[in-house]
């Protein structure tokens, strides 16, 4: 490890070398943001319905979370449960943030976790999995102290067993989705993988774009068909989430105000997936209409973590 000395060193020549002419250090990088800047005033005015439906989803996110942490029946918070919920929430922020930076395809490699998480979680309310089932490979400390290859291994067994279920009764075969149904969601994941593996799909489109215009830049310009590509799936994720936010607390005790923001957000996913040109539009409505309708004592039942009795 560098002494403080060598740090100081190294980070010194490192500002003489890439101070610009204005004195400021990284200045190219300095133009590059406010590209950015430029991208993101662009991204709101060419996707206006996104920004509202987004913004107001999020900020119906904190109101679940501020009225669950003051309801005045006492209630175990499900760590389990709640962790994933707060994760989600924290990669909502990183995508649309790297959206309206101007990178929207990895920001949409973001949303497929989004996803991910939105089907893990229904499965939890429907019963087909316990909702401590994503660390169960882990059953007690001898597993724990198992050595680190043999441990990643049993976890990704685990894994694998356990995502090939929640496919099977989400979207699959035992989901009582339609075969036309499953088959249009699994091209709608398919077309995700892109966004995520090997960056191919942000490639393709530098190739498309070079070729057209014979540049090459670093610099982001917004486009309508790319924020497409990132919106439908986006919404998507987020239609999920708020069928399963409700559960970090017991739903019937959330405020009247409360309820008709959710309904309100529950017509607007629906509207909003409804007019896109995704060809899994209808398949994803008749998803969420099937597997996120949920029965919300018997789906409480299911992440309700009761207090212990107190002891003499």
């Amino acid at each position: 490890m560098a002494t403080k000395k060598e740090s100081n060193h190294w980070q010194e020549r490192l500002e003489q070398g890439f101070l610009g002419q204005r004195g400021v250090f990284g200045e190219r990088l300095r133009v590059l943001v406010e590209s950015e800047r430029r991208y993101a005033e662009a991204a709101v005015r060419g996707s206006y319905g996104l920004t509202a439906i987004a913004d107001c989803f999020q900020d119906f996110y904190m109101q679940t979370f501020e009225e669950g942490a003051h309801q005045g029946r006492p209630k175990t918070v499900n760590v389990h449960y709640c962790a994933a919920i707060v994760a989600a929430f924290h990669r909502l922020r990183y995508a649309m943030n790297a959206y309206y930076q101007g990178y929207p395809y990895e920001g949409a490699a973001a949303v497929r976790t989004l996803i991910e998480v939105g089907l893990y979680l229904g499965a939890i309310l429907n019963g087909y999995i316990a909702y401590d089932d994503l660390f169960s490979f882990v059953k007690s400390k001898d597993d724990a102290a198992l050595p680190i290859n043999k441990l990643l291994k049993n976890k990704k067994e685990h894994h694998d067993q356990l995502n090939k279920r929640i496919i099977l009764m989400m979207r699959g075969e035992k989901s009582g989705l339609e075969s036309a149904d499953q088959s249009l969601l699994t091209e709608f994941w398919r077309s995700l993988h892109s966004h995520v593996h090997n960056a191919e799909s942000s490639i393709i489109w530098n190739i498309s774009d070079m070729e057209e215009s014979r540049t090459v830049s670093l610099h982001p310009e917004y486009s309508g068909r790319r924020s497409h590509h990132f919106a439908t799936p986006l919404v998507f994720a987020c239609w999920l989430l708020h069928r399963a936010l409700p559960f970090v607390s017991n739903p019937s005790d959330y405020s009247d105000s409360w309820g008709r923001k959710a309904s309100l957000l529950n017509e607007s996913f629906e509207s909003y997936i409804r007019g896109t040109e995704s060809p899994a539009a209808p398949a994803i409505i008749r998803m969420v209409q099937l597997k996120y309708q949920f029965d919300q004592e018997l789906a409480w039942s299911r992440v309700e973590v009761k207090a212990s009795p107190p002891t003499a």
